[in-house]
């Protein structure tokens, strides 16, 4: 199964959501024969640093 997952309010800053969904992504990826994969949406900011804490493919979008 594909999710979709919307990245573009990540900036990189850790804060209380971003440090709780940095974690739940990479447990997510570290699950064995879960079947999921995970497709980011993101913004300028990841494009510059691109996030080692996501599991999987990250498409970007034009925007800030």
């Amino acid at each position: 199964m594909r999710v979709a997952v919307e990245l573009v309010y990540f900036t990189g800053r850790k804060g209380g959501m971003e440090s709780y969904a940095r974690r739940l992504f990479a447990a997510l990826g570290e699950l064995p024969d879960a079947g999921v994969e995970l497709v980011g949406i993101a913004g300028r900011e990841l494009r510059a640093a691109p996030p080692d804490w996501f599991p999987g493919e990250i498409v970007h979008l034009p925007v800030s």
